[in-house]
């Protein structure tokens, strides 16, 4: 296999003649907000080296040039049928070069408003809107566009072409039109429509509209934002000759057909510094072998987890690998490494097998701690708040604490939470963003220290955020606003989880609710298979007008087996009160014992009661 590997900018591959074309069989174009911004993040690095560089750019290139890794392009060389023209077809790295176009092209837009606004202007500016201009038909003519012979008639063709899916409105919206889709449009169209304008709003409108500055600075400074993308950004330009050798490249280079992750390239980092010692690089091998065999996106969460788990914070998307690199790997990046660096590598390796398995558990709600003496109540509400909840945000605290501390305080954690979470987020609906500060915070606080921990400290700032966010009138409030969904499954799952919860609590809360709750935990739900049940019946046949209203709040609800609910759902209330009478469900016993008939005034008097067992049973 016969490769031609080039580090080159951006430029350099755009300027050349051949075009780019991204075969049919490609994927669509797949970045989402958060590779865009990770795009924008880089460019706004190289900028301002531009903005602090005092001379006035006479030219594209009039600057030495910050390099930036921008990752590989692997393509295939190919000739035009009856031509000695080539063109490129993209293999890998099409997401890269279709958002750069993207960029380029809104930056020809801003010339061009630029050159109007110069005609505009009061007095007339001729030379900047003839300057502007020229950038815009140089940058076109130069990097965006070839001018090819079809059928004996010269033809400006685009540099890029998607594949057929996506090219007609790639082209479209790059050339500025306005490109109306609608709900059922393509994915990837959204998706290419979203990047142009998240590029243009973040890096095109804030030179175009900067007040202070004078129509000739504009020009300059969308000039040198050019420049950062065609002088900075240096790819590794791999080309084969065949589509055979490409793909096998390309399997190289993407195992199954996706981009290299992170777990793919700390494999073959770590094997790499091992290479001296056989028997730890076999053992290692062993070791990533486990940790990568799930899922990939369950691979990915959880080495996003450690990290975090360690640093207290999130690294960006793109450079995930780089900062994991430099966190957990920090040797000296030239085998042979000493015999102590070789143990440090092959330790973090070993650990993050430990951890891995210890991650595995607590995302599917099992727990971690072997020869445990907690009963299986309690265990369970790890798994209703990691799996029915689906309160994953939590995950990196739980991971440092299940490897900081004894089985005793990780289990405090846990019923701090599953209370916390349930209030604060599930029913108040408040945004995660202040929580995870403090998840984030106790992470780094048990890595590193965690004699220092205390369990006050940790509650005292969730109550703190309980006061300011999400009080007992507003919690309380919400609890009334509650009601049953035949399509918010999560909306339903708060409701189960709430009734599970105070039925386990019921003893304690008729014996005066004092301290924390007392739950009887021989029955331990299967809160995923109970069933909801609507005292008055859902479709109730003939339907009371004053019932109607009620029939999906807190008050008309209890739970079920899913075979009783069938038996009953939809009887009146006189042959359900004596199915209820009989049910292992405590709330369903206090129904037929305090609810002789079942009205309106009855749900309301049992919606007070309910809130009342969900509040005391909740309170932090």
């Amino acid at each position: 296999m016969k490769i031609q590997p080039g580090n080159i900018t951006l430029g350099e591959l755009l300027i050349r003649k051949n075009l780019i074309i991204v075969p049919r069989y490609q994927r669509d174009y797949a970045w989402d907000n958060d590779e865009i911004h990770d795009y924008i993040d880089d460019i706004k690095k190289l900028y301002p080296t531009y903005l602090e560089d005092p001379s006035v750019l006479p030219q594209l290139a009039a600057r030495s040039p910050k390099r930036h890794f921008f990752g590989s392009i692997v393509c295939a060389e190919k000739f035009w049928p009856n031509s000695t023209d080539k063109f490129y077809e993209v293999i890998d790295g099409q997401q890269r070069l279709a958002t750069s176009i993207l960029l380029l092209h809104k930056i020809v837009n801003g010339f061009k408003n630029l050159a109007e606004k110069a005609l505009l202007s009061t007095p007339l500016d001729q030379s900047a809107s003839d300057l502007a201009k020229s950038y815009a038909e140089q940058i076109r003519t130069t990097y965006l566009f070839n001018n090819l012979t079809i059928n004996d008639q010269p033809t400006k063709v685009s540099k890029l072409k998607l594949n057929e899916y996506d090219n007609t409105v790639f082209q479209g919206i790059c050339e500025g039109n306005d490109i109306a889709l609608d709900h059922d449009a393509r994915e990837s169209h959204k998706r290419i429509k979203n990047a142009s304008n998240i590029l243009d709003r973040s890096l095109i409108q804030p030179i175009l509209k900067n007040k202070i500055d004078s129509i000739e600075t504009k020009i300059q400074n969308l000039l040198k934002l050019h420049s950062c993308i065609i002088n900075d950004l240096h790819i590794i330009h791999l080309v084969t000759h065949s589509n055979e050798d490409a793909y096998r490249l390309f399997t190289v280079l993407n195992d199954r057909g996706r981009s290299l992750h992170t777990g793919d390239l700390l494999r073959t980092l770590t094997l790499e510094l091992l290479e001296q010692d056989t028997d730890k690089q076999n053992e290692a091998e062993k070791k990533w072998e486990k940790i990568l065999s799930g899922k990939q996106s369950d691979i990915e969460k959880f080495l996003q987890d450690y990290y975090v788990s360690h640093k207290g914070q999130r690294a960006p998307i793109r450079e995930f690998y780089d900062f994991f690199k430099e966190e957990f790997f920090k040797v000296p990046p030239t085998p042979p490494l000493s015999e102590e660096n070789v143990t440090i590598v092959f330790n973090q390796i070993a650990h993050l097998e430990n951890e891995n398995a210890y991650h595995e558990l607590i995302m599917e709600g099992e727990w971690p701690y072997q020869d445990s003496s907690v009963e299986e109540w309690y265990k369970n509400r790890l798994f209703l708040l990691t799996k029915v909840l689906k309160h994953t945000l939590c995950v990196p605290l739980l991971l440092s604490a299940k490897s900081s501390l004894t089985e005793k305080k990780f289990l405090q954690i846990v019923l701090i939470l599953d209370k916390f979470v349930i209030r604060y987020i599930n029913v108040v609906h408040n945004r995660p963003a202040k929580l995870e500060k403090i998840y984030l915070k106790y992470c780094v606080q048990l890595r590193k220290n965690p004699e220092s921990f205390k369990i006050k400290d940790f509650v005292s700032e969730l109550k703190e955020l309980i006061r300011i966010n999400a009080p007992e009138d507003v919690f309380i409030r919400k609890l009334k606003e509650l009601e049953y969904s035949k399509i918010d499954s999560k909306q339903n799952a708060t409701i189960r989880y709430l009734l599970t919860t105070i039925n386990s609590n019921y003893t304690w809360f008729n014996s005066g609710a004092k301290g924390n709750p007392k739950p009887e935990k021989i029955l331990i739900f299967d809160i995923i298979n109970t069933t909801i049940e609507h005292i008055y019946p859902d479709n109730s046949n003939p339907k009371d007008p004053l019932l109607e209203p009620y029939k999906n709040k807190l008050g008309n609800l209890s739970i079920w087996s899913p075979a009783d609910n069938q038996s009953v759902a939809n009887d009146p209330y006189e042959k359900k009160k004596e199915k209820y009478s009989h049910s292992q469900i405590e709330l369903n016993r206090e129904i037929a014992r305090l609810y002789p008939v079942w009205d309106s005034a009855s749900v309301i008097k049992r919606e007070i009661s309910i809130i009342d067992m969900i509040v005391k049973s909740f309170k932090i």
